[in-house]
């Protein structure tokens, strides 16, 4: 699904804002797709290059520290844990704009079924498990930043979420 012209020129501007800091090499923005979301105000986008893809997601703008962004807080701690999630490449915060690597559109389910070797999935399945268990033994005391775990998905939050998911 194609973008509206004016998320285009949005995300064609920051995009532009990345190079300019030579984050990536100097590429040209020749595509952009949206993606579907989930029951979010986010809105995600994947951008192609001749090279790469890459994925933006559009949030509401944030002019808080950076250690206080929900998304960005938990995936710098769970990188520093050696957990594996997309790398973020650049960031506008004020103006809502992430840039991360792209995964791309192949879901647990529909790798696992494509596979026919009971080995494989048990391969797929152990890496599955070790990282579960590597989050599991990150120690409370390396929880630097207060902010980062202060969401708590409470009656309060559950009935809000179910709210909205109504909506």
């Amino acid at each position: 699904m194609k973008p509206e012209q004016s998320e285009r020129f949005f995300i064609e501007e920051l995009f532009n804002k990345t190079q300019d800091k030579n984050i990536l090499s100097s590429e040209k923005l020749e595509e952009i797709d949206k993606l579907t979301g989930d029951a979010s105000t986010r809105r995600y986008y994947r951008i192609f290059t001749k090279r790469d893809s890459y994925v933006v997601c559009l949030d509401n703008p944030f002019d808080d520290e950076i250690e206080k962004h929900p998304f960005i807080g938990v995936q710098q701690f769970l990188e520093r844990n050696k957990i594996l999630v997309p790398a973020i490449l650049d960031h506008n915060l004020s103006r809502g704009y992430l840039l991360e690597e792209d995964l791309g559109n192949e879901t647990l389910l529909q790798h696992i079924s494509s596979i026919n070797s009971t080995e494989e999935e048990f391969r797929i399945y152990k890496i599955i498990v070790d990282q579960l268990l590597e989050l599991h033994r990150i120690p409370q005391s390396s929880v630097k930043n207060s902010n980062l775990f202060q969401l708590k998905f409470d009656y309060s939050k559950f009935m809000d979420e179910t709210r909205f998911t109504f909506k």
